[in-house]
């Protein structure tokens, strides 16, 4: 059944709306709607050592981020201090350098007593200013 392929808590605030389970899409057309998976992860060993891991990563990230730099545009970055956020704008950064383009320009938002109402975690021992200071700090060196 089709609802079986919904996310277990599908509902959305729209009434009748659910979403789709991660890696599946869903065609709808004049037979009705066909909901497929495109994509299925597999658990394996990771046998490579720790310097041939960080240097696929390394690669793939290049790959992924460089392939989205291609515009005729001036691009930016929103760089929030977490670390998706961070790797793509250094990334970003490298390749406008490395290309003699201009300095890349990052946005970065705030809350009024956002540094008053911070609660240190283990998760995150530092509020998001922080790291955007100090990746925004790097950049300019």
């Amino acid at each position: 059944m089709v609802l079986d392929l919904l996310t277990p808590h599908g509902t959305t605030v729209f009434k009748n709306i659910y979403e789709l389970k991660p890696a599946h899409f869903a065609v709808f057309n004049n037979s009705g709607i066909h909901i497929k998976r495109y994509w299925k992860l597999q658990s394996k060993e990771h046998t490579d050592s720790l310097g041939k891991t960080c240097e696929h990563l390394k690669y793939l990230l290049n790959d992924s981020i460089t392939r989205q730099l291609v515009s005729d545009m001036p691009l930016c970055t929103f760089l929030s201090g977490g670390l998706d956020s961070s790797i793509i704008t250094k990334f970003t950064a490298d390749y406008y350098k490395a290309n003699d383009l201009p300095t890349l320009n990052t946005y970065s938002i705030d809350y009024v007593d956002n540094d008053k109402n911070f609660v240190k975690s283990d998760f995150q021992p530092n509020s998001d200013t922080f790291y955007v200071d100090f990746i925004s700090k790097r950049l300019r060196n």
